[in-house]
């Protein structure tokens, strides 16, 4: 099913609208190719194993260098309140719906999971799957767990 066919209907997806719906689950660890992204579970030594990231090491435009030691690298989380020492400049809201401008920008290895930006909305990226479309909000200070 594509992004542009999805609505959500008693946790179920349907094809209709583009609006965000949610009920598939997200493995701990995603590759791109053609992209330098990555998405993964947060580890659990630092407490972070609730929610997870991804890291785009791409120009995207409209969003502004968030990270002065990885310049051109930006990060989004699924729930940014699992990363208190992160900074946001917009609220979480996972069921914000895709704008119908945005483009998809990387699409998995196994093609099962899509991420799609939007210059005009560029501090959410939207994850999608098959059962799954989430807005993850952008971090404006972040840091790497170690």
């Amino acid at each position: 099913m594509r992004l542009a066919g999805r609505l959500a209907v008693g946790g179920v997806c349907l094809a209709m609208a583009v609006v965000a719906c949610s009920g598939a689950t997200i493995p701990d660890e995603v590759h791109f190719s053609g992209v330098n992204a990555e998405l993964w579970r947060g580890p659990d030594h630092c407490d972070w194993d609730g929610t997870h990231f991804v890291l785009i090491d791409e120009d995207l435009p409209g969003a502004d260098v968030t990270n002065v030691d990885m310049p051109g690298s930006h990060m989004f989380v699924q729930d940014p309140d699992e990363v208190r020492e992160y900074q946001f400049e917009a609220p979480s809201d996972p069921s914000r719906p895709v704008p119908s401008e945005a483009a998809m920008v990387a699409k998995s290895d196994d093609g099962s999971i899509e991420l799609w930006y939007s210059s005009d909305d560029p501090q959410y990226l939207y994850v999608v799957g098959e059962d799954l479309v989430e807005a993850w909000v952008r971090a404006t200070f972040w840091g790497l767990c170690t």
